[in-house]
């Protein structure tokens, strides 16, 4: 990292802003094209989990190649300076790569499908076997994470 007074080292922070997040930027390479999408996460463990429909072009690209680097933000918000180049954003921000695994046992399958109500507000409840059977659950291996701030710390 070239701003090294900017980087978040402490993997307990790192945690913290993947638990306050809640929007995952997943990037994949469909064929040496970038591809970017939005998601809805939870956390398992180490791993992010993320959810999809069953068909569609992501699934296709991670089929294909299933390395893919994600990020997330929290605190984002805009300093107003007293001229345009003394403004700046303020951010905590997590980058991470991993492989994507499918989720092929249906009980993990809604054990981690589960997870995403009360994460985002809903009550805790089973999740249907309709919704099990049109959705797959992704987990993404998180090989390694960087952290970044602003403004600096200290």
């Amino acid at each position: 990292m070239r701003r090294r007074d900017k980087e978040i080292a402490d993997r307990r922070e790192l945690r913290r802003i993947l638990e306050e997040a809640r929007v995952c930027r997943l990037a994949m390479s469909d064929g040496g094209r970038p591809y970017l999408v939005p998601l809805s996460f939870v956390l398992d463990g180490d791993d992010l989990v993320l959810h999809s429909a069953r068909v569609g072009r992501k699934l296709e690209i991670l089929r294909r190649n299933p390395e893919v680097c994600f990020e997330v933000e929290e605190g984002v918000a805009f300093a107003r300076g007293e001229t345009a180049c003394g403004s700046t954003m303020r951010y905590r921000t997590v980058i991470g790569f991993g492989t994507v695994e499918v989720v092929e046992d249906r009980a993990e399958h809604a054990r981690l499908l589960g997870l995403f109500g009360p994460r985002y507000g809903a009550p805790a409840s089973a999740v249907p076997d309709g919704e099990l059977d049109r959705t797959v659950v992704l987990r993404v291996r998180v090989r390694e994470l960087t952290g970044k701030r602003s403004p600096p710390e200290g």
